[in-house]
């Protein structure tokens, strides 16, 4: 419908609605974009609340009647919350107008919202005149612009808010938006989908079975989730570790691996010094980009980064819209120089060092002081993961 439930996605096309909901063929379902309106005509009840709003994102099969929820509501209330956003007399933008916005304007006005505005395409406040509010303190995006394949769309530029002290985005895959990640470089409080989609679950999954559950449930499954959704990815100068590193990370975790690099002399033929040679660093460059754009977009796979591909700003978006980010620092004396285009000696590789030592650190969530040692190295990776990601209750 997208069609979810707990062992079961579906994608149903609009013109089979009407078959799927006169069979009936299930007990309950989550429904998501395009259709938390349409669905409400197939049902024999609405909840007061989600006829409030105008939405369904839940439906329940008892006994042969279809009842409509909004839990939508619910996880979003939880994960404001959990953030520890206070929207009470908040001047909020909501981009989009479809079922989910209509949840957000009844959320907003039961939160005491000072005032808010519904950016929309087709009517007078829309993105061609979204300046006009730039002293709006909170934007709240309720579309699928920046959702996965799409990754890095954003029609916001949020330089031109004066007043921003948060920025929220319902979706969650990527993990990160163009438009949360915009936000963070600006210093901006941000909140993205996942939690909310892991909150509102659960209270649909309390209508599924008719009973209360533990809600210390919701932050265990948001953080199990979170780390399966993310890739890990190795930055550092060149032969710091990060091809044999990641290899036995994927291998520990079960996880598949690639490595920058190894793609794109897959992909031209050639060697990276004789592409150096015979088209230039500039051509590389846009070529790792051009791979790293593809392949950042995945979910829970194991990274190896050439040394300078953290280098552009592109690249670093594309890195945090869905990694857990390792930089691996070795001692210069141990890395090697043979068949190293930029790095062809210990002068070189002190001087790339220096210009690329802050974007490192910049980046990573996580500074691994490599150890001498794969197997101990390996441990201290995994400690290190560990701890960050934080898997206590």
């Amino acid at each position: 419908l997208p069609q979810r439930t707990t062992n079961n996605l579906r994608d149903i096309k609009n013109n089979e609605l009407d078959e799927f909901f006169n069979l009936k063929k299930f007990k309950g379902i989550n429904v998501t974009i395009p259709y938390k309106e349409v669905s409400m005509k197939y049902l024999d009840e609405i909840d007061e609340l989600a006829k409030e709003i105008g939405a369904v994102n839940t439906i329940v099969n008892r006994k042969g009647r279809l009842i409509g929820y909004n839990t939508d509501y619910l996880g979003f209330a939880y994960s404001l919350d959990f953030y520890g956003i206070d929207l009470k007399d908040k001047k909020v933008l909501i981009l989009g107008s479809g079922g989910a916005s209509k949840m957000l304007q009844k959320l907003l006005m039961d939160k005491g919202t000072k005032e808010f505005v519904v950016i929309s395409r087709s009517t007078e406040n829309n993105y061609e005149s979204i300046e006009k509010f730039s002293d709006f303190e909170v934007i709240i995006n309720a579309t699928p612009i920046g959702m996965y394949p799409n990754n890095m769309e954003c029609k916001v530029d949020l330089a031109k808010f004066n007043k921003l002290e948060a920025v929220i985005d319902l979706i969650y895959n990527p993990l990160k938006t163009k438009l949360i990640i915009d936000a963070e470089k600006l210093n901006i409080k941000t909140m993205s989908g996942l939690m909310m989609l892991v909150a509102q679950a659960f209270f649909a999954c309390q209508l599924f079975l008719d009973k209360k559950l533990d809600e210390a449930k919701i932050l265990k499954m948001y953080k199990k989730l979170k780390f399966d959704m993310e890739n890990i990815i190795l930055i550092g100068m060149p032969s710091c570790g990060k091809t044999s590193m990641g290899k036995m990370l994927a291998e520990k975790l079960k996880r598949d691996f690639y490595d920058t690099d190894d793609l794109i002399v897959k992909e031209e033929g050639k060697t990276i010094p004789e592409i150096f040679e015979e088209k230039g660093e500039a051509y590389f460059r846009d070529l790792e980009s051009k791979i790293l754009k593809d392949l950042s977009k995945r979910n829970g796979i194991v990274i190896a980064s050439g040394g300078g591909t953290p280098l552009r700003e592109e690249n670093r978006d594309y890195i945090s819209q869905n990694s857990l980010v390792v930089y691996l620092n070795r001692d210069l004396e141990n890395l090697e120089t043979s068949g190293r285009p930029l790095s062809k000696n210990l002068e070189s590789l002190k001087k790339l060092y220096d210009e690329r030592k802050k974007i490192y650190e910049g980046l990573a969530n996580i500074e691994i002081d490599v150890i001498e040692d794969k197997i101990k190295n390996l441990d201290l990776i995994l400690k290190e993961v560990e701890k960050h990601e934080d898997f206590s209750d």
